[in-house]
């Protein structure tokens, strides 16, 4: 009786070749943290919420134009308080990681309309942003914001 045959004489079944392993993505869980602060960020700016945005922003925030955390909170605040509604739509987003420090580069349309009875003209933006973190006290902050020419 060869080996392969079951006890009632018949040949057993030839074993199942194993499927070919694939592997599943590898979630890189810093970048999906990163990902996630830019996502919150744009609802904080839809939701028109200050302090929501500035949650993930750092106290050591400077960007290109000079500003600090003071002055972009003051900033948010008059855009906000002139828009009755801001629509951001972003693709393209790359992120780099080096250790605690990250940089995004995306490109971003922004629609905002006025709040009615206000004489604020609608705006239309579009450009490619740069975003760039540190990883501080175990969050991703924003340390500077601002458009890639």
């Amino acid at each position: 009786m060869s080996l392969v045959q079951c006890a009632t004489g018949r040949r057993a079944p030839a074993p199942l070749s194993p499927e070919p392993f694939s592997a599943a993505p590898v979630i890189d869980v810093e970048e999906d943290a990163v990902r996630g602060v830019l996502d919150d960020v744009e609802r904080a700016m839809e939701d028109r919420d200050v302090y929501k945005v500035l949650t993930h922003v750092s106290a050591s925030y400077q960007d290109k134009l000079g500003r600090d955390y003071t002055d972009l909170r003051r900033f948010l605040q008059r855009t906000f308080d002139g828009y009755g509604s801001i629509e951001i739509a972003r693709s393209g987003t790359n992120v780099t990681i080096d250790e605690d420090r990250a940089a995004v580069i995306e490109t971003f349309v922004t629609f905002a309309r006025g709040r009615p009875g206000t004489v604020v003209e609608p705006l239309t933006v579009r450009g490619r942003l740069s975003v760039f973190l540190e990883k501080i006290a175990g969050r991703w902050l924003i340390v500077e914001w601002g458009e890639t020419l």
